[in-house]
């Protein structure tokens, strides 16, 4: 029997455990569980959701190493975007001295629950549970921008882009609803220190309470800039 020290060596921390087997081969048994772990731990701490990691053929496995301290170190140039296929480096030592050296291919896949369209949602739609529903999906391709349950608030919003039936949605493309709509028809506010007078007229742009945009009057004929200060009313400090 042998003692098989396995150290796993990460970009900025190390973690070591250590077992014992009856063996005289390193098998892909003993190598997979390392690197999957080291993989889980890299991204767990950069990603919320469930890292799923699958190890490619090694075809130079299992490997016959003499007796003494055998040491599987695993190490990587990962960096901090999720990367669905890489490469992760195994070398193997007995007594301190390097006996193989090998990589390994990974597939990695990263699962959450989100929000997934299902129907067509077209341009400036707003989003509700008609037209949406949570599901859990592969985001691998999202990792940073999926729209997930948790995080995602979907209240009095809707969408930037088009989204088809199928689409996960994207939080870069969702926006709040805003609260005066380009070509509504607005309450223009002018207001000084001792006056305030109303009149009807029409916004130029989106926006939301505190934005500015533009507004016109149709009766005068004029363009002002003015702060939207409730729905429907805006207001031109004068």
């Amino acid at each position: 029997m042998r003692n098989l020290v396995i150290t796993i060596s990460f970009i900025f921390a190390f973690f070591f455990a250590s077992l014992s087997v009856e063996a005289r081969e390193i098998g892909l048994k003993d190598i997979e569980p390392l690197v999957k772990n080291f993989l889980v731990k890299h991204y767990t701490l950069l990603y919320k959701g469930d890292i799923q990691v699958q190890c490619g053929r090694i075809p130079s496995v299992p490997i016959k190493v003499p007796e003494g301290n055998v040491e599987i170190k695993v190490t990587s140039l990962l960096r901090d975007a999720f990367v669905q296929r890489t490469v992760v480096r195994v070398r193997i030592f007995v007594d301190g001295k390097p006996k193989r050296s090998m990589g390994v291919p990974v597939q990695l896949a990263l699962y959450d629950d989100v929000w997934v369209a299902t129907q067509p949602i077209h341009r400036d739609d707003a989003i509700s549970t008609i037209n949406v529903e949570c599901m859990r999906r592969d985001i691998s391709k999202l990792a940073v921008t999926a729209a997930r349950v948790n995080v995602s608030d979907l209240t009095n919003t809707r969408v930037k882009k088009s989204f088809r039936t199928g689409d996960i949605l994207d939080h870069r493309f969702i926006e709040k609803e805003p609260v005066v709509i380009r070509n509504s028809l607005v309450a223009i506010i002018f207001k000084s220190k001792t006056i305030s007078v109303s009149i009807p007229g029409e916004a130029m742009e989106n926006g939301q309470i505190g934005d500015c945009i533009r507004v016109r009057s149709p009766e005068f004929r004029k363009q002002y800039r003015a702060k939207i200060i409730d729905r429907g009313t805006v207001l031109v400090n004068i």
